[in-house]
């Protein structure tokens, strides 16, 4: 799934089974595809990062991954309406 160090795992989102179809790595970065996105995108400058989890064919935003909507949620969600009518 993903080894990025800021996202925190909750039950049944991701695995440590390493097979496992969302294993999220054993430590942050320990993915090469994820090191090489993180390493790509320490030499250029930034103003969004989007990415496309075609797995399960999820628009994951913020706060995505746990419950909890963030305050420009829907803000967020029209952005993806927007994303997802592009590309229906």
């Amino acid at each position: 799934m993903t080894s990025y160090p800021h996202v925190v795992f909750a039950a049944g989102t991701s695995s440590d089974y390493v097979c496992s179809g969302v294993y999220h790595g054993s430590h942050p970065f320990s993915e090469i595809e994820t090191l090489t996105v993180a390493t790509h995108l320490r030499t250029i400058p930034i103003a969004a990062f989007i990415t496309l989890h075609s797995y399960a064919q999820y628009w994951l935003y913020p706060y995505g991954y746990k419950s909890q909507k963030s305050l420009d949620h829907p803000e967020l969600v029209g952005e993806a309406a927007v994303v997802k009518n592009i590309f229906s």
